[in-house]
């Protein structure tokens, strides 16, 4: 990640037998974790075995610090599944 630049989000998802997920759609938030900077949502919907969208410049990453990425994977006939990562910006 990179601070006031537009920064892109790739997921590659895979089941447990390795097999490539096409058919998910994704729900990104990010946000600061130490100080509340506003909330940045995407969707990211299925049909591809990359997943990826791009944040403009501000509306993520806008001040160096760590940031929370929330995600959450739906899939038709599955829990939802959820995952937060901590990326810390150049």
């Amino acid at each position: 990640a990179k601070v006031n630049a537009a920064n892109t989000l790739i997921l590659i998802l895979t089941d447990h037998a390795g097999n490539v997920v096409k058919d998910a759609r994704i729900q990104v938030n990010t946000n600061m974790q130490i100080m509340d900077m506003g909330t940045a949502h995407a969707t990211i919907n299925g049909g591809n075995a990359v997943y990826a969208t791009t944040f403009d410049k501000g509306a993520a990453f806008s001040m160096a610090g760590a940031w929370n990425i929330d995600v959450t994977i739906e899939r038709p006939k599955q829990p939802d599944l959820k995952a937060k990562f901590t990326v810390v910006p150049a």
